[in-house]
């Protein structure tokens, strides 16, 4: 089955679509001592200024592409935030509807985890100008089963095994795209021609030449390779549009279906502590702990491949965001509620906040055999799912957690993330792609994460790469 994917006007990210108006959006705390930029008439969107040099940009712009934080100043969030930001809506639908386009197909087989919603923007990202084709993916044995002494089967593929979305007549290895992306996320068929306004016209048209440019000179490519230490000022506007690009991607992809949004609603109706909207002084940062699977609480059991950051680390970081921006509350993203307990206690002076407490989808996975490493929850669940009593509640539960964790997280005002995560890799595209420029964050994504991540791939037989 064949799908082409068109973009959309409800705002996805808070997470995947609570609509952006309303998305409460908090002003940050004026921090003169660190303005960089002298104030400009027009608040024009960010992409209008990386790409457009007679607009003023951050004197410093090379430094804050490869410094081990991005740390843009108060004065210049207040001018960008301020700005009207149409997104892509408008230029992803044209491209789909040109009919000289030459569709490019991406395979998909699994409900959203972090790395394949990362993966899937980078896709979209690299395709461009050709539109992306969304088609049902090739169901493969993950790497990882042939590490295990067990017979294990692939049909059908687990992830996609939850209420509404059973694939249980599966046949020939292959699943339907309608049960398992679009059991969460609208399909190009249910999706309006978004407005056209002058605003967005002006960003498409400016993107549609950066495009060109890109694909003709290769100026900024996003190789492996590439020295982000070196960019001059012209270098880093370009790679820094890019990023925009790749997270209004993100923003393009993800609109929830009427039934998952109300699902993801109805799970962050349990959070009560998220600050109102009239809260003018609130500043919210979140928090990215990787545990589940990774690791047990304060990284016990951790896997050697996969890094773990200790709570006091992350506090550490998030005092100093407190520094410059004035944080105040702070939302946890994490499978362990104990991890949220040893946080007040490390700062006791934040309001914490965090899912994992009123709502649990921690999944205890069991320590590889011979081993002490836990599994991977992916290829533990697919086990699982072999099991006659099965019926994949456990994985609903889960799925729905997570997209409303992701669209927590990416409300907030400024970030602390996990290195070499696709979850927080996801949580910035989301938030990036919300807000029209990227959030202040540490550590930063741009030097580690945002040049094609090659862990965050979505594999399988006749599927691309996620990088």
């Amino acid at each position: 089955m064949r799908v082409m994917m068109r973009p959309w006007v409800v705002c996805q990210r808070c997470i995947f679509v609570l609509l952006l108006s309303s998305c409460p959006v908090f002003s940050l705390r004026p921090e003169p001592s660190h303005s960089q930029l002298k104030p400009s008439k027009v608040n024009n969107p960010e992409i209008i200024r990386l790409l457009e040099p007679k607009h003023a940009l951050p004197t410093h712009l090379p430094s804050l592409v490869s410094s081990p934080a991005y740390l843009p100043s108060n004065s210049y969030i207040a001018q960008v935030s301020k700005a009207d930001n149409p997104g892509l809506a408008s230029y992803f639908w044209n491209l789909s509807h040109d009919a000289s386009n030459t569709p490019e197909s991406v395979h998909l087989t699994i409900s959203p985890v972090g790395k394949h919603l990362a993966a899937l923007s980078m896709n979209l990202f690299r395709n461009l100008p050709n539109p992306t084709v969304l088609e049902s993916g090739k169901i493969h044995k993950p790497l990882e089963f042939s590490l295990l002494p067990l017979a294990i089967s692939t049909t059908p593929w687990v992830w996609s095994r939850i209420d509404r979305c059973q694939l249980r007549k599966i046949s020939n290895q292959t699943d339907s795209i309608d049960k398992s992306w679009g059991c969460y996320f609208k399909l190009p068929q249910h999706r309006s021609q978004p407005p056209q306004t002058p605003a967005s016209e002006r960003i498409s048209s400016l993107v549609d030449t950066f495009i060109q440019e890109r694909n003709t000179d290769k100026h900024l490519s996003s190789k492996q390779d590439q020295d982000l230490r070196a960019l001059n000022q012209v270098q880093a506007s370009k790679y820094l549009a890019s990023q925009y690009i790749i997270a209004m991607c993100f923003r393009h992809i993800f609109t929830l279906t009427s039934e998952t949004q109300s699902r993801v609603e109805a799970v962050q109706s349990l959070l009560t502590t998220w600050p109102k909207s009239d809260d003018k002084n609130a500043v919210v940062a979140s928090v990215h702990i990787r545990r589940g699977d990774v690791a047990g609480f304060n990284c016990s059991h951790k896997q050697v491949f996969r890094p773990c950051t200790y709570m006091h680390e992350q506090v550490m970081r998030l005092r100093g965001l407190q520094e410059i921006y004035g944080v105040t509350h702070v939302y946890v993203m994490t499978e362990n509620a104990q991890e949220v307990e040893l946080a007040r206690d490390l700062a006791p002076e934040f309001t914490w906040m965090s899912l994992a407490e009123v709502y649990s989808t921690e999944i205890s996975t069991p320590i590889l055999p011979g081993s002490d490493e836990k599994m991977n929850i992916e290829f533990y669940l697919h086990l699982l799912s072999q099991q006659s009593s099965f019926d994949g509640k456990i994985i609903e539960k889960h799925v729905y957690g997570l997209l409303a964790d992701l669209d927590f997280a990416s409300r907030a005002d400024v970030h602390v993330l996990e290195i070499l995560s696709c979850t927080s890799l996801s949580t910035m595209r989301l938030s990036h792609g919300r807000k029209g420029y990227m959030p202040p964050h540490v550590p930063s994504v741009t030097r580690k994460m945002l040049r094609e991540p090659s862990f965050c791939g979505m594999g399988g037989p006749g599927a691309k790469e996620g990088g």
